[in-house]
């Protein structure tokens, strides 16, 4: 074997030419035909007796292919780790032959990982809540569990604030429906806008009140000048809408909530604690989703580094699969996967500089952090000694405990470069904010 040359391409891309020396390539061919007459099937000869041309005559061609197959495979694993090369996926091989000379050899194209220095985020700014859980916030946390668990009953009266109304509407634009000549349902909160995102047009939930279950109702509205669809910008509608029903909110009593809750001795006190500790455990999770968000872009921004696009495409098919199986979408794999393509990209990325953290940092995690991240984990499981003992006996759940805590470390670690701002504020403003933000990104 002789590598020829090895160049650089785009990117990551290399570009390696091997040629197999001859009588290396004969000596196999030599060996594998002497393998072949021990079983090799020619009519008119017993296994066995085959002479040797006529041996060569038969199996000849399929001969020299597989040891081709066999020393590119053999030559090509030498040949990388001759030249200190580290591939991210198995080559793309271009044979090379021409028999008329006895010359075997072939063009190796393929990706390799890419080699850098892991550059710190210092400078980078990365916000931390400053959040302190008093008995105001768990108060206003219990009355959001009791909204959580209102009930919405029929009312024989005509629509109040605060009621909910369950409706179809159609809107025509010059005496033509604007959404498929289809009446369109919808459930609005009187008085509430935050609850009703999805309002046709700004001014409609005012026209809802003082109505009743089945009655009629005819309405015209002018949809604002920067209105998101251009064609109804500016424009006059006529709404005709349909009330199906007229709903009272009735929210339980404390006492109801406990029960409902669970509360083992009915105990206010009981419950305050326990909806106090849920915050808590709430709050820790999310500052540390938050924070390993932030620090995350910031290593990103600060490590610009160029990734095998092989990787980028089987994430990109990862996602787009998951995607299928978990919306049972057909043809997610085509039709989504250019949807994928910046997310997968991100992931494969990250996972580079991640594991040169853990490398530089010398992030380990020793048996004391496991321990302590696996009790963390149980503490919202009902039977916590049970999920401790799933994950001591599973290799996987294991593991991926494992990676967490690595993860963990190495977020620490890159946060003593960062500059840190504290955020006063308080547990559901930040929580709102949160879910806020997330949506926003959701729908862009």
């Amino acid at each position: 074997m002789q590598v020829v040359s090895v160049e650089a391409r785009e990117g990551l891309v290399r570009e390696m030419i091997v040629e197999l020396g001859t009588e290396e390539f004969d000596t196999a061919v030599e060996k594998r035909t002497q393998e072949y007459m021990r079983n090799a099937r020619v009519a008119g000869f017993r296994p066995g007796k085959v002479p040797l041309s006529v041996l060569r005559k038969h199996y000849g061609k399929q001969i020299r292919h597989e040891v081709f197959e066999d020393l590119v495979d053999s030559t090509f694993i030498s040949a990388i780790k001759e030249h200190e090369l580290h591939p991210a996926a198995p080559p793309v091989i271009e044979p090379d032959i021409d028999l008329e000379i006895n010359r075997y050899a072939y063009k190796a194209i393929f990706e390799i990982l890419p080699e850098f220095e892991l550059q710190s985020i210092q400078g980078h700014k990365i916000k931390r809540p400053l959040i302190e859980i008093n008995e105001n916030d768990v108060d206003d946390m219990i009355e959001r569990l009791r909204q959580r668990d209102a009930e919405f009953s029929p009312v024989d009266r005509p629509s109040a604030d605060g009621d909910w109304i369950a409706a179809k509407y159609i809107g025509t634009v010059d005496g033509q429906p604007f959404q498929d000549d289809k009446a369109v349902p919808i459930f609005i909160n009187l008085g509430n806008e935050k609850e009703n995102p999805n309002v046709p047009c700004p001014g409609f939930e005012s026209h809802l009140f003082n109505l009743s279950t089945d009655q009629e109702h005819e309405f015209d509205l002018r949809f604002p000048d920067d209105y998101k669809d251009s064609t109804l910008a500016g424009k006059d509608v006529h709404f005709k809408v349909e009330v199906e029903s007229v709903r009272e909110k009735t929210l339980p009593s404390l006492e109801e909530l406990i029960d409902n809750m669970g509360v083992t001795d009915g105990e206010i006190s009981t419950f305050r604690a326990e909806v106090h500790t849920n915050m808590q455990r709430e709050l820790k999770k999310r500052i540390r989703s938050h924070l390993r968000s932030q620090v995350f872009d910031a290593l990103m921004q600060a490590n610009p580094i160029i990734v095998p696009k092989s990787l980028i495409e089987e994430e990109t098919q990862q996602i787009a699969a998951q995607w299928q199986s978990k919306w049972k979408i057909k043809n997610a794999l085509q039709s989504l996967q250019p949807l994928f393509i910046q997310t997968a990209e991100y992931r494969v990325r990250l996972g580079f500089l991640l594991q040169k953290a853990v490398k530089d940092f010398n992030a380990q995690a020793d048996e004391d952090s496991i321990r302590n991240k696996i009790e963390e984990l149980a503490e919202t499981y009902e039977e916590p000694d049970v999920f401790i003992k799933y994950c001591y006996e599973n290799v996987e759940q294991l593991g991926e405990i494992k990676a967490v805590v690595k993860e963990d470390l190495v977020i620490q670690r890159l946060l003593q470069d960062a500059e840190i701002e504290e955020e006063p504020t308080r547990f559901l403003q930040w929580i709102d904010a949160l879910e806020a933000k997330d949506s926003q990104a959701i729908v862009e």
